[in-house]
């Protein structure tokens, strides 16, 4: 007999009634009737014979699944029965009021016999000063935070319906109530008040259907009216937009007026006209001026669609930069070496090449080589460049016979470099350099090594010398007198 939902504390008390025919008793006169849970009759509704209908309060221990059972007795001692599965839901809620006088009070039906609480506490009010705000421009700062959590959650499935009430007094000069995760998501959840009293007003805000308990954040008060949001004030000016070597498409930019930390220089590239469904795209932030979009994503030749954009959630601003670029990851035209010689002059060697093919996109030309030939695959890295058809390189210094590798490729504006197998080779051939500039004679290393060199002679003699300087003195230290009067030192 009740229409929508059941849950504990409403106006109407549960009502149930049920329609029996006894093809033995037609008029129902000796039928009685009962209704039950756990087979414990319900309070008003036991047994008698005209309990057809039951009227019973919701109880708390009613809550979730409540199964009633509808009992008839006939007179000759015979029964049958018929089982309701009723939904009742708890109709509860909590509220915690703040030191600073803030309460917070939470409404909810859920599908638990469980009491439900919240807790609030004053949050420091600094964190949230010069704040932007989602969808509205300019900063704005709290006048009174709390830090909130509820005592437990439930799931979407579990919670009919819940809301939740902020009151504060007027004084305190709040226009609008923000919820903010732990992860510092910011939602707007009630852009005015209500009046409780001359110096009370509360911000109320209704949960979406299917959704869970509101999980622990913070509840800020902010003061200030709210001012949409508009595009960006900044905007690009002094775009440019250039091919770089390996297809790679270099963007440069400034920004005319200042950025705010909600706004995103917004890049677009589309191979072929803007508006293409597969476009590339990025974000970046405040203080970044150039990008280089790699040519790992490019194809030689195709033209690329290019945007620079200052957006928010709102839009973005205008001027913005826009160009076209053709993507260039080789020297056109076919151009190779033909007619490739090498000479030797001197300590240089000279070569020269005739181009063939169109040279019109060739800005220069690397002649590279090494000992031992190659393929274009594996191309040398030691190149002499040239902007002509000839090219004098000095030879190497080191000692040996070998056989170096030539080839000669061109090189565009961009720095596209083609590549081609040794067109030709040289011999090349220097001895040790065996010249000892000490001595001045050009030779070393010829001195026999059982024979002393003349150096070592001098130094020999020298030695010499000094002993029997020596010797002389130790014969003499006897004095002036008769040698045959004294002893001899020796």
């Amino acid at each position: 007999m009740n229409e929508g939902d059941l849950f504990t504390g409403q106006e109407e008390p549960l009502q149930m009634s049920a329609t029996v025919f006894d093809v033995d008793d037609p008029s129902a006169a000796g039928l009685e009737y009962s209704w039950s849970n756990a087979g414990v009759e319900l309070p008003g509704c036991e047994r008698s014979n005209i309990a057809q209908t039951c009227t019973v309060p919701i109880m708390d221990s009613y809550v979730t699944a409540f199964p009633v059972s509808f009992t008839v007795y006939d007179a000759n001692g015979g029964s049958t029965s018929q089982e309701l599965m009723l939904t009742i839901w708890n109709n509860g809620g909590g509220s915690a009021t703040t030191d600073s006088g803030i309460t917070v009070s939470y409404a909810i039906k859920y599908y638990a016999p469980s009491q439900f609480s919240v807790s609030a506490t004053d949050a420091d009010l600094s964190n949230y000063e010069n704040k932007e705000l989602p969808g509205y421009s300019g900063t704005y700062s709290a006048v009174g935070a709390v830090d909130y959590a509820p005592g437990t959650t439930f799931s979407a499935s579990d919670v009919l319906e819940q809301s939740m009430d902020v009151t504060v007094a007027k004084d305190l000069g709040a226009t609008s109530l923000w919820y903010v995760t732990d992860a510092g998501l910011w939602t707007l959840i009630a852009s005015e008040s209500s009046d409780v009293d001359a110096t009370t007003e509360v911000f109320e805000y209704v949960l979406p259907a299917d959704s869970p308990v509101l999980s622990a954040g913070a509840l800020v008060l902010m003061g200030g009216s709210l001012a949409q949001a508009d595009v960006p004030d900044a905007s690009i000016t002094g775009f440019s937009a250039a091919a770089a070597k390996g297809g790679a498409i270099v963007l440069n930019w400034g920004v005319d007026g200042t950025m705010l930390e909600s706004d995103s220089i917004d890049i677009t590239i589309c191979e072929g006209d803007a508006g293409c469904s597969d476009a590339f795209t990025t974000g970046l932030g405040v203080g970044i001026s150039t990008f280089s979009y790699s040519g790992s994503n490019t194809v030689h030749g195709a033209y690329y669609n290019v945007v620079v954009e200052i957006c928010n959630t709102v839009g973005c601003s205008t001027p913005k930069g826009v160009g076209n670029v053709t993507a260039d990851k080789s020297v056109d035209g076919g151009v190779s070496a033909m007619n490739f010689a090498v000479s030797e002059s001197g300590e240089t060697w000279v070569v020269d090449w005739d181009a063939t093919g169109e040279t019109y996109d060739v800005a220069s030309w690397n002649v590279c080589y090494q000992r031992g030939t190659f393929d274009a695959a594996n191309m040398p890295s030691t190149c002499a460049s040239t902007l002509t058809t000839d090219v004098t390189i000095d030879k190497p210094t080191a000692a040996g016979t070998y056989t170096y590798y030539f080839t000669a490729v061109p090189v565009d504006a961009l720095g596209n470099t083609a590549a081609a197998a040794a067109l030709n080779s040289i011999d090349y051939q220097r001895d040790a350099d065996t010249s000892n500039v000490d001595d001045g004679t050009n030779v070393t290393g010829t001195e026999a090594s059982g024979e002393i060199p003349m150096v070592a002679w001098g130094m020999i003699a020298g030695v010499v010398l000094v002993a029997f300087v020596v010797g002389a003195f130790i014969l003499s230290r006897g004095g002036d007198d008769d040698d045959e009067n004294k002893d001899w030192d020796y």
